[in-house]
């Protein structure tokens, strides 16, 4: 079977407006996995959770960095709150953010962890607490 250029085309434009270019991937923290989208450029990264509707049991979105940094997020057009977890490049957790809400006030709350990350994961709020994911703890 042949697929011309034109709906190959459409094909990847349709995965990436709908964030699931990398969707498949999983982490692991303590005894919980997360299937995640890997969001690896800057366009990826800077789109993150923007406008959609939530986060299902066991999902999540993995933010991979060209090098380890102190890396603030904000929850400006996001519709759900999350916990955030930032990861330095030995895979353990040197942050938590937990059920932090969406912005409606502008300027929104800008959220910088304690350390140098390489590594934020965002996964439905409440889970980190839920799966007793904790600083210290190694990435899988």
């Amino acid at each position: 079977m042949r697929i011309d250029r034109s709906c190959h085309i459409f094909l990847l434009t349709f995965l990436f407006f709908t964030g699931c270019a990398f969707a498949g991937e999983r982490v692991c923290l303590r005894k919980a996995c997360f299937s995640v989208d890997v969001m690896r450029t800057d366009a990826e990264r800077a789109r993150g959770l923007m406008s959609r509707q939530g986060l299902d049991e066991g999902q999540g979105m993995f933010f991979v960095f060209n090098a380890q940094d102190v890396y603030p997020f904000w929850m400006k057009n996001m519709f759900f709150a999350i916990d955030i977890l930032w990861i330095d490049k030995n895979k353990r957790v040197v942050h938590i953010e937990s059920n932090v809400a969406p912005c409606i006030v502008d300027p929104c709350p800008v959220y910088t962890p304690a350390a140098k990350a390489m590594y934020v994961l965002e996964i439905p709020a409440g889970d980190a607490v839920k799966n007793g994911i904790t600083v210290g703890d190694t990435l899988r």
